[in-house]
Formats: structure tokens, sequence, C-alpha cells
């Protein structure tokens, strides 16, 4: 019960609490009696009047309220409510960060001791495989650069054979209409490698690109396919954060078809 609780703090924060309470008093309105809660209904309390469990019904709805559509968004768009904007990891292939981390978390893996009794010499050259870290089993697409993006940001993106001139920009992220995200070109150096930038802005800017490709998304495991140098890349929104305190955040992976 306890782990629950925590695990809703966690991902719901303190709309979460207010929901269970909101709960709690709806469930309370309709079969007449409070039970008991410590510090606040020491033993039972039975409603009596039907103006009191009206009004306490709809009382645990304004609690209810907000978890519900955050709930609503979740099951249906795949949105996930944060009380606080959330950190997102960043990747970006072959970059000195990412070396760095893959070599780290080889020394650091667990040792393992063969001894006479689990020694296999037939199984020595079958079934060995390693896979380092951020690599994904589906091998039709290799991922070269991933992160998350604010509302009405732009990123540079920084995989180098991009050469610089890769962008990715996403406007205003709403709760249940679709949001639009532009991947463009720019070979100039009008653009910084990240800024919060108005849409409006970016739309008359990026009509003078080269190329540009735009996604209307409404729930997470949408794609966005563009080509640059001569290879085709998959852009996919993994994740959309619904932010109470602060912007709305989306994670997106980058990779290369093969």
């Amino acid at each position: 019960m306890l782990a629950n609780l925590f695990t809703l703090l966690k991902d719901w924060g303190l709309w979460g609490c207010l929901g269970l309470g909101g709960c709690y008093l709806i469930l309370g309105s309709i079969i007449g009696v409070l039970g008991p809660l410590p510090f606040i209904f020491p033993s039972r309390h039975r409603l009596k009047s039907k103006i009191e469990r009206v009004l306490l019904a709809l009382f645990g709805f304004l609690l209810a309220a907000p978890i519900i559509i955050y709930a609503y968004g979740e099951s249906i768009y795949g949105k996930k409510p944060k009380f606080l904007e959330p950190g997102t990891p960043e990747y970006v292939k072959d970059s000195d960060s990412s070396k760095t981390s893959i070599f780290r978390q080889i020394l650091e893996r667990p040792r393992y001791s063969i001894t006479e009794s689990n020694f296999h010499p037939e199984l020595l050259l079958t079934n060995v495989s390693y896979r380092f870290p951020n690599q994904r089993p589906r091998q039709d697409c290799q991922i070269v650069e991933s992160f998350g993006l604010t509302q009405r940001s732009i990123r540079r993106l920084q995989y180098k054979p991009f050469q610089n001139q890769v962008f990715v920009y996403v406007g205003d992220i709403h709760y249940f209409g679709a949001s639009s995200l532009y991947v463009f070109t720019d070979k100039s150096d009008a653009w910084p490698a990240t800024a919060s930038i108005p849409e409006s802005e970016v739309q008359k800017r990026i009509d003078k690109s080269s190329s540009k490709e735009i996604l209307r998304f409404k729930r997470t495991g949408q794609e966005l396919y563009f080509g640059y140098g001569g290879k085709r890349y998959r852009l996919t929104v993994k994740q959309i954060y619904s932010v109470l305190f602060g912007a709305d955040k989306i994670a997106v992976e980058i990779c290369e078809m093969l």
C-alpha cells in the first residue's frame, strides 16, 4: 500500500493526492458515511442530509477532476502528467560524452568468475553477444541522437554527419489537440543552437529553408521521416509530458535507417 502511494506521489505529484482525496469524498457521499481517517475523522462520520452529500460530492469532484483529465490524456494519447518539468537523458552517437559513458559502464560491470562447475567450453563459440548502452535490438534503424525539447524550443542537431545544418523545433504542445514538430535544414548561422522562439516566427523563417518536414502529433510513438546527406532518418516522439508548473515537454529519438 505504501509502495503504491509513493509511486503515485512520484508520477502524479500533488494532484495524485488530491485526486485520491476527491475519490474518497465522492465515495463517502454515495454511501452516506465517511470512514475513519487519522487527525480528520477519528471515527465514522454519518452524512445526515442530502444537501450535505451533494456538496461533498461536488467538492470531491473538483479535487479529482485534474487527475481524471490527466489519466485520460495518458491512457488515450500517452501523455505523462508531471508536477515539475522532468529531466530527459541526452545521447549523441560518437560524441565524447557518449564514449566516456560507454567505457565507464563497461569498467563498472560486475565481474563474473568462471569456476570448474560453471565452465562449459562448448558454449564459448555460441550465443556470444554484447550490446552497448543506448543500442536497441531493432536492427532497421540505428539511434544517432535523443534529447528532450520543451515547447516553443529549437535545437541544432549535434550528430556530426548533420554538419550543424539540421534543426528540430516543437511549437505549442496541446493537451487534446495536435501539436507541430518541424525538422528543417539551414546552412546559415541565423539560428541559435538552442533557444525559445514563438511558433509563428519559426513558420515564417523556415519557408526560406532548403528543406523542411512537419509532423502533427497527438500521441507518443508518432514518427517523421527526413533525409540528409543521401541518408534517411526517422524521428520518433518517445514521450509527451504535461507539466503543471513549467513548460510542457517531449522526448525525441532520431535514428538512421539501415
